[in-house]
């Protein structure tokens, strides 16, 4: 296969050869030959162009590290800025625990409230750092700024707001909704339960699924792309969409958002029954013998999907 480590000997010759700009016909040619897929070789070219561009004179002046999405400068804000957040709110959660009746029925409305929003800041933020970090440690070969999803989809952003939203109105507005119910803490080891538990799965899941995990359905099948059987993948499908299902999911159940809780849970299903769906016409393409009775030995674990 034309790989990265391939493509990265070749522009160090380049670059001992004196040559600053890089001579891109000869993956052309590999792409037009069909020795790589299409969206392959587009992946190539954008690493290359970025090799190439940190070549450039220019390549201080224009700040091509923080600019690219491949770029170390792009990774390191993307991380500083998560770690401060997390460290922030972890630093709060454990003073609010260590202040006796400050939280639940027998304390105030704020730090009760404090509790839930700083436990949910905690664990957004380990969820994309470890999914950078995951997907980086198994699949080396697509790693970028991308990877930390903070650009998901403007979907998942709305969604994020939206749980703000009702959570800060709910707290000005209503601030005895949350802390006057019996099942306070219910809902709180419950949602984190949800939260830790789907976490933990994706994160596993990714680990398992190594290099055939991608964040992007494949339309073209890899030379290297395996169907994945063992472990998860053994009871579950798509563990990494299962676990996304019920860590979206939980994270509105640890806000104790009840608006929020059912529309995540609404808008989340249809998500990942249609990917699941797209997904699978994929699979049955490229696995043709395998798939059909996959399929049927295993489930999804979300609710309706089968």
């Amino acid at each position: 296969m034309f790989g990265f480590e391939r493509m990265s000997e070749r522009h160090m010759e380049i670059q001992r050869d004196g040559h600053m700009n890089l001579d891109l016909e000869h993956i052309a040619f590999d792409i037009k030959a069909k020795r790589v897929p299409p969206q392959v070789g587009d992946d190539y070219l954008e690493h290359f162009h970025f090799l190439n561009s940190l070549c450039s004179p220019n390549a201080v002046s224009e700040n091509m590290q923080f600019v690219s999405v491949l770029g170390l400068g792009r990774v390191a804000l993307s991380a500083s800025l998560l770690s401060a957040i997390l460290t922030t709110h972890a630093c709060m959660l454990f003073y609010l625990f260590t202040q006796q009746n400050s939280v639940g029925l027998e304390g105030t409305a704020w730090a009760t409230h404090m509790v839930l929003w700083c436990s949910n800041m905690v664990m957004l933020c380990i969820f994309h750092l470890l999914e950078f970090l995951v997907s980086a440690r198994f699949n080396p070969k697509v790693v970028s700024e991308e990877l930390f999803l903070l650009n998901h989809s403007l979907s998942y952003k709305v969604a994020m707001v939206c749980g703000w939203l009702e959570f800060w109105l709910e707290r000005f507005f209503l601030p005895s909704l949350k802390t006057s119910s019996r099942f306070f803490y219910l809902w709180f080891v419950m949602g984190l339960v949800m939260v830790v538990g789907g976490q933990s799965i994706r994160s596993l899941a990714i680990a398992q699924a190594s290099n055939n995990f991608n964040h992007f359905v494949s339309v073209s099948k890899l030379p290297d792309h395996k169907l994945v059987t063992h472990g998860l993948y053994s009871k579950l499908r798509h563990p990494a969409y299962f676990g996304f299902f019920w860590w979206s999911v939980g994270t509105q159940v640890l806000l104790q958002n009840p608006v929020c809780t059912v529309l995540y849970f609404a808008a989340s299903w249809h998500f990942f029954k249609d990917r699941i769906r797209f997904e699978e016409e994929q699979l049955l393409r490229f696995f043709r013998s395998e798939y059909p009775e996959y399929r049927l030995r295993t489930s999804t674990g979300i609710p309706f999907i089968r």
